[in-house]
């Protein structure tokens, strides 16, 4: 299944940002087919997720900075992106993408610099893009496939370009380097994108993948495509199938899934049939085996009124059971529900 996903918010960014005067198109006169991410570009046009500017170019080696990387990823995110105040000196609630980075800076996607700055103009590195992705879309670590002369354990971003070199989103050079320091530009970050978006862009690794292998991931992507997971959940979920830990493992993070995402629709799917706390839903989260961040992103993704679910809770119990007016005010704050949502819940209820 081609990961069509909440990329697509995100590489809207990439067609002439901040303007309306993007112009689809496919023969872009500065991408010849002698580019190597020809077929990257080519395939997000098509998909009418990019496109090039009014003049028939794409600009592929222009950089992208900070602030627009904010943009992106606090899109893809599900962010408002309301303009507002920032906690950084150079970046007022005047400027476009203020809210995606204050948003994005509460969520630690990213963050300033010690003067207090954030440096919105700045150009972003491939080793700051690969934090930001790997922070925002995988949160995971995987064992390392690959290694980079310039890139050690020491770095910052060292997990993160690891993560990603693993799953085949992002590559180094010739040279056996990685280039961290290097800017990104539009053609690279296309490629990026692309491979997160078709697995068909991501070259096959030098072992062969084993037949138990590919089955493991044709089952993940099969349970994903019409239900939820954490990346524990659905490990687990693959071994009651019979894989082995090792296929499990490797299938799940072969696909390249955005746990946020899914922690946001199974927090969806439970208040669809059931009614919870804030703090129960939460809790449930993880017993499903999401991280405490990444529950609790969700939880506040949704944005639901506890006091009308603190209501319908109420409903429920006296629907099967009886209470006093004082028992069920605390069994609601047994549940998690404040005393105050409790009270007014069990006032709603007539008792």
């Amino acid at each position: 299944m081609k990961k069509i996903i909440v990329f697509v918010v995100l590489l809207l960014m990439l067609s002439g940002i901040f303007t309306n005067q993007s112009l689809a198109a496919t023969n872009l006169k500065d991408v010849e087919k002698s580019n190597r991410f020809y077929n990257e570009i080519q395939y997000l046009i098509k998909e009418k997720v990019i496109s090039g500017f009014p003049d028939g170019t794409f600009r592929p080696k222009s950089n992208v900075t900070r602030a627009q990387a904010a943009i992106m990823i606090g899109r893809a995110m599900g962010y408002d992106g309301k303009q507002r105040n920032t906690s950084f000196s150079d970046v007022s609630s005047s400027k476009i993408a203020s809210g995606y980075i204050a948003e994005a800076t509460e969520n630690s996607l990213i963050s300033g610099y010690p003067d207090g700055t954030f440096k919105p103009d700045k150009v972003v590195t491939r080793a700051e893009m690969a934090i930001i992705l790997n922070r925002a879309f995988f949160n995971k670590t995987i064992t390392p496939t690959v290694s980079f002369s310039d890139v050690g354990k020491k770095m910052s971003s060292y997990y993160s370009i690891m993560n990603l070199a693993a799953m085949g989103i992002v590559s180094g050079y010739e040279d056996g380097t990685f280039k961290p320091n290097n800017s990104l530009n539009r053609e690279q970050f296309s490629a990026f994108l692309a491979r997160a978006f078709n697995d068909d862009f991501i070259k096959s690794p030098d072992k062969t993948e084993t037949v138990s292998q590919q089955q493991a991931i044709k089952k993940a992507k099969s349970y994903l495509e019409y239900t939820s997971f954490s990346r524990s959940g659905l490990i687990a979920q693959l071994k009651y199938e019979g894989f082995s830990n090792a296929d499990a493992t490797y299938a799940v993070d072969k696909i390249n899934v955005n746990w946020r995402g899914q922690a946001v629709k199974m927090a969806e799917n439970y208040l669809e049939y059931t009614s919870f706390s804030r703090s129960g839903l939460i809790a449930q989260l993880e017993y499903e085996g999401f991280s405490n961040a990444d529950a609790k992103y969700a939880v506040d993704k949704i944005n639901t009124n506890w006091r009308e679910q603190a209501v319908k809770m109420a409903k429920n119990y006296l629907e099967y059971t009886s209470f006093s007016r004082s028992g069920l005010i605390a069994q609601l704050e047994f549940e998690g529900f404040s005393n105050a949502d409790a009270t007014y819940a069990v006032n709603a209820v007539g008792l």
